[in-house]
């Protein structure tokens, strides 16, 4: 049977680039982690744009992170219940505007007459300022002066609670993000607390039986 000697190394003795290696590896996990969590925290948010009244797809949510100036989460949408966005404002910290809307007179024919639909303005980047709520007026809505100022009202409240829950689900990734071990962090823990053995490259020798 052949013998052979191999060196082995802490983490401190190797080359930069077999510790940068090794650093971004076990970066790499958490990372996964991350995109994991994002995946579902997607899908918690198309069920609640869906329970305020954005009928949205999970491809209709975009977002970029974390730290540059063009991050943030936007989503298009193609079908609004108005009245409901407008029940969920009411319960959100909206709730004078939305009474002073409702007295308002033809309310209730600009409501059964104007649809409002969110559109992506902006392909360099997906923050919340990269889409535009458009509204189309049917052709029975007789309009005037008082009908155009109940649908800008109706805009700028439906802009409102969008700009809302954009910051809200940008937030929650962001925090989450933030639990990830930036580079500088793992490298320090691993110069002091790592006790593996490794070959000259970078890859962790594991010995006979190991798991």
């Amino acid at each position: 049977m052949e013998t052979r000697t191999v060196k082995l190394y802490k983490f401190y003795e190797l080359n930069k680039k077999a510790q940068h290696k090794i650093v971004l590896k076990n970066r790499a996990i958490f990372l996964n982690d991350f995109n994991r969590f994002a995946d579902n925290l997607i899908g918690f948010f198309v069920q609640k744009l869906k329970n305020v009244g954005f009928d949205v797809k999970q491809e209709d949510i975009n977002y970029s992170g974390f730290g540059n100036q063009g991050d943030g989460l936007s989503f298009t949408c193609d079908n609004i219940n108005t009245a409901a966005v407008l029940a969920y404002a009411e319960k959100h910290g909206y709730e004078k505007e939305v009474h002073y809307l409702c007295t308002m007179p033809r309310f209730d024919d600009v409501i059964a007459s104007v649809d409002f639909i969110i559109r992506r303005t902006i392909n360099r980047y997906v923050h919340k300022y990269s889409v535009l709520i458009q509204y189309n007026t049917n052709e029975t809505l007789l309009e005037t002066p008082q009908t155009n100022y109940v649908e800008d009202k109706l805009y700028a409240l439906i802009e409102q609670v969008r700009i809302d829950l954009c910051d809200t689900f940008y937030d929650m990734l962001e925090q989450q993000w933030k639990k990830i071990p930036s580079f500088n962090y793992l490298f320090d823990w691993f110069s002091t607390n790592d006790n593996n053995l490794y070959f000259a490259n970078g890859h962790r020798w594991i010995e006979v039986g190991e798991d």
